[in-house]
């Protein structure tokens, strides 16, 4: 055969390979969606044929990841005779999130079928410590939990994400810079491998994915509001969150915008005075030298509750004293409220978008942060919700990081599985 015949031959196998994998993750992420339903139903909301569609189910059944269904649980969302249904097997692949939060890790595992394996919090405080010692206890975690789905009878953990309140490169491992914990540039999940190798050279490692937190949880938010008003759902969102400084998040038309580094929307940075206090970040006048939640709580006499019972508990405190009427408390967060409008104002003008959901405290701020100027509330709304009315609170709250870190992992493996199941290369996307 000529060597252009055989190019041709190659280029020709190498689309079918990927228009399978492709048809895979389109029954999988389908079958997460709506468990418990027939062929029939994957057709139409696939757009497969029947003959196409019994081949694949086929292959995900020798591969353990589909299974009959016959659960009281789930029901047929069809009428007429009754048909068999199919669901996500639940205990083939599992997925991890870990987050970092302001005095604890959370570790969360899920099956793919989204059945919770293990939810833990541990108390670590990792501000001004070592980067290093933090991607050491990560490794020790995912150590274990390995050991654990393996005990359970799942195939494997194919997956980690490891959300972190800082940004993070678009090669999802490299950290810019963690300055609430005083970390500069590291490659994060390339030093939670080598830990990991340190413990057992032998393993099967997981693939660590590593997430700003605000984009996870973003996310969530996003994916909540597209499920509660299908028809009416906003493309273009701004999220604002504070608990560990002042973080953010953007989705452009129904997807992250991390800019060209993976590093944009990081609205904690942006100047609010140029005659202000210096930051961290090199800059005067930052959003977070007056309004990061730590100054707003030793501003308003509560340092030592944040130290002495934790950020959450001060915050609650903090905005029990405003309901209450304490002078203290009420100057303390209007001011904040002030540069967090004027910090809305500008990236409103930049990014023009459908809604904000306010995370961290600033879900209790929501009637005051609303208090935009006119032009400002004229440029944001989507179908039935304009002005002050797009503005919302987080619906997961501290759940938020999570629940979306979880939502972007499970993607992955769905759209992956033809690849993980066979032993062949694959690597991180969203489809």
């Amino acid at each position: 055969m000529p060597a252009s015949q055989i190019h041709r031959h190659q280029s020709q196998r190498l689309v079918s390979k990927d228009v399978r994998n492709h048809n895979l993750g389109l029954v999988l992420t389908e079958l997460a969606r709506n468990p418990g339903v027939s062929r029939s139903y994957l057709a139409n909301a696939t757009g497969l044929t029947h003959g196409a569609l019994t081949l694949l189910i086929r292959e995900l059944e020798e591969y353990g990841l589909v299974r009959p269904s016959d659960s009281p649980e789930i029901r047929s969302r069809e009428p007429g005779r009754k048909k068999q249904l199919l669901a996500l097997a639940d205990r083939t692949y599992a997925i991890a999130s870990i987050e970092l939060r302001n005095e604890s890790v959370k570790l969360t595992c899920e099956s793919i079928s989204g059945k919770r394996i293990v939810e833990r919090e541990y108390a670590e405080d990792f501000h001004n410590r070592p980067v290093d010692s933090f991607a050491q206890y990560v490794a020790l975690r995912i150590f274990e939990l390995m050991g654990m789905v393996q005990r359970l009878g799942f195939r494997s953990l194919p997956i980690v994400g490891v959300a972190v309140p800082a940004p993070v490169f678009d090669d999802n491992d490299t950290l810019l810079a963690a300055i609430d914990f005083g970390w500069g540039t590291v490659p994060l999940g390339k030093e939670i491998i080598e830990h990991l190798h340190a413990l057992q050279s032998d393993m099967a490692m997981p693939k660590i994915i590593v997430f700003n937190d605000a984009n996870t949880a973003l996310w969530a938010e996003y994916r909540h509001l597209c499920n509660l008003e299908p028809a009416n759902a906003p493309s273009t969102v701004l999220y604002l969150k504070s608990d560990i400084g002042i973080g953010g998040s953007a989705i452009v038309q129904g997807h992250i915008f991390n800019g060209s580094r993976g590093t944009a929307t990081e609205p904690g940075h942006f100047q609010i005075d140029p005659h202000g206090r210096s930051c961290a970040c090199g800059r005067v006048g930052c959003l977070v030298t007056v309004a990061d939640p730590s100054l707003l709580l030793e501003r308003a006499h509560l340092g030592d509750v944040d130290r002495s019972k934790g950020r959450s508990h001060a915050l609650s405190t903090l905005m029990a004293q405003d309901r209450e009427g304490i002078p203290l408390a009420h100057r303390t967060l209007i001011a904040a409220d002030r540069s967090i409008i004027q910090v809305l104002s500008n990236i409103i003008v930049l990014l023009t978008p459908d809604c904000i959901v306010l995370g961290g405290y600033l879900c209790d701020r929501v009637e005051e942060i609303s208090r935009l100027d006119e032009p400002s509330l004229r440029c944001i709304g989507y179908k039935g919700h304009r002005g002050r009315q797009a503005i919302l609170p987080s619906f997961y709250r501290q759940d938020a990081v999570t629940v979306g870190a979880l939502m972007r992992l499970r993607s992955c493996i769905l759209w992956n599985a033809g690849l993980i199941a066979n032993d062949l290369p694959w690597s991180w996307s969203e489809e």
